[in-house]
């Protein structure tokens, strides 16, 4: 994943291709974020080799025992070490089990399916439910929330190559009646959509400043074969209640801020105001976010790729 720099980051740094587009609008509901791969920690461990001894003595065969249970004891550090470090920013133990995140891949759809794993599993037309939502509700979704005509907006989310962000967050919060928090690496700020709803349940998402992935409990040993398309989280948690009287979303949250604090120790973020873009209706150059909803909101231009000159 890339880092987070004082210098300008590049579009083509992040994976987008040649001739692919973003939307960005005024309107900060409206913002859309771009997914990438967040860095997998690995560790490498030496493997240690024994001289055999061979001597009948009896003061030779202690000597063997103590350096074979010397050996022994480095092998055990070096894996617990290992262990230790390939957990920073994968999962987080509580509750006698694992707070996990759920890694999913970066192909402009992150967004669509790291909220698809948690609140609809094997629902693949999330998009489609995004466009139904704002042409059926045209007051609520407005231009002046969206940024842009509704069709417009509508048309975009359609495509596969369009990221998603704030206004389907909110959307997913509304229709599946289920609190969605989202909590940004670099800062640890959670932004929780459907806050103020008095919604029984907890959905947790991670955010890398370009990129969602989910969080999920599980009692289950973490292990290196967990990886995208999972094979089984029928008994994972995907959803932490809160009306109970064990608050089990507020622990989670808790457990969820210090698996944002190791990838924020190891930098697993982008800092989208660095981002280097082009106005591709009148090819102004544009430095970051902030500059691109303000030339948005100055122009009415809202689709912009990667600066090249």
């Amino acid at each position: 994943m890339p880092t987070s720099s004082p210098s300008t980051t590049t579009l083509a740094q992040l994976g987008l291709r040649s001739g692919e587009s973003i939307q960005v609008a005024a309107n900060p509901l409206a913002a859309e974020t771009v997914p990438t791969r967040p860095a997998v920690s690995t560790s490498n461990m030496e493997t240690q080799t024994r001289a055999e001894l061979t001597s009948a003595s009896t003061s030779s065969s202690v000597v063997n025992q103590q350096q074979q249970a010397s050996a022994t004891s480095a092998s055990t550090s070096a894996l617990s070490s290992a262990s230790s470090k390939s957990a920073l920013g994968k999962y987080v133990p509580v509750d006698g089990g694992y707070l996990r995140l759920r890694t999913v891949p970066d192909d402009n759809s992150c967004l669509f399916r790291a909220v698809g794993l948690l609140l609809a599993p094997g629902k693949d037309d999330l998009r489609q439910l995004v466009a139904e939502v704002i042409r059926n509700d045209p007051e609520t979704w407005s231009e002046a929330v969206l940024g842009q005509p509704q069709e417009s907006y509508i048309n975009t989310i359609l495509k596969p190559n369009s990221w998603g962000g704030a206004i389907e967050l909110a959307i997913f919060a509304s229709y599946f009646n289920i609190a969605i928090a989202s909590i940004d690496v670099k800062t640890g700020r959670v932004d929780e959509f459907g806050e103020g709803e008095a919604y029984e349940n907890v959905a947790v998402l991670v955010y890398s400043g370009i990129h969602y992935d989910a969080v999920t409990f599980s009692y289950s040993e973490p292990s290196p074969a967990d990886v995208y398309p999972f094979p089984n989280l029928d008994f994972d948690t995907r959803l932490f209640s809160r009306t109970s009287e064990y608050d089990q979303a507020s622990v989670m949250l808790i457990a969820a801020q210090e698996l944002v604090t190791a990838l924020r120790k190891t930098h697993q973020f982008t800092d989208a105001a660095t981002f280097t873009l082009k106005c591709e209706q009148c090819g102004k150059a544009i430095v970051g976010e902030k500059e691109a909803k303000a030339h948005a909101s100055e122009t009415g231009h809202v689709k912009f790729g990667e600066y090249d000159g």
